[in-house]
């Protein structure tokens, strides 16, 4: 057989192998113009999750449509919208990402910063006490003077001595 067509009968093996589905977002804006996205839908816009199968060019084996569903009456009602991506802050956000990062730099405590961020800023305390809840970080430097941290019960700054 010649080796043009072994590679046709190898591409048309493969040509044969199933499409996958893959899930795209059904947005809608105010003045209800749809638009179909991968990422999902920007916050102004209301959006659903559509779930697309690709046409096999198979001819040989023609697909079967899907059975439809019945809707389900919890259809109808609104879902929580879970937003990907934000920053939780324990703390209440008191402080923005790029005001944290410049006071870990800068080796300054901030009230809103957390644990991590002193720990990260200051490096491990010399000395840790708790007392009601509250927590102290102590902080001794070379030249004899002390720095303290306090921290409240979720492990926030609220004050430094």
């Amino acid at each position: 057989m010649p080796r043009h067509t072994v590679l046709a009968w190898c591409l048309l093996a493969c040509a044969g192998t199933s499409a996958h589905a893959t899930t795209v977002y059904r947005c809608v804006d105010s003045a209800n113009h749809v638009s179909f996205r991968q990422q999902g839908c920007p916050e102004e816009m209301i959006g659903k999750p559509q779930k697309i199968s690709n046409v096999s060019t198979d001819h040989s084996n023609p697909r079967r449509r899907a059975p439809s569903s019945k809707p389900r009456a919890s259809q109808g009602e609104a879902r929580e919208l879970v937003v990907v991506g934000t920053h939780h802050d324990k703390c209440g956000s008191q402080l923005t990402s790029r005001d944290r990062r410049r006071a870990i730099i800068e080796k300054r405590i901030v009230p809103g910063m957390t644990q991590e961020d002193v720990q990260s800023a200051l490096g491990t305390p010399d000395r840790v006490a708790t007392t009601n809840g509250r927590t102290q970080w102590r902080y001794e430097s070379e030249r004899g003077r002390s720095r303290t941290v306090t921290f409240d019960n979720e492990g926030c700054v609220t004050t430094k001595r």
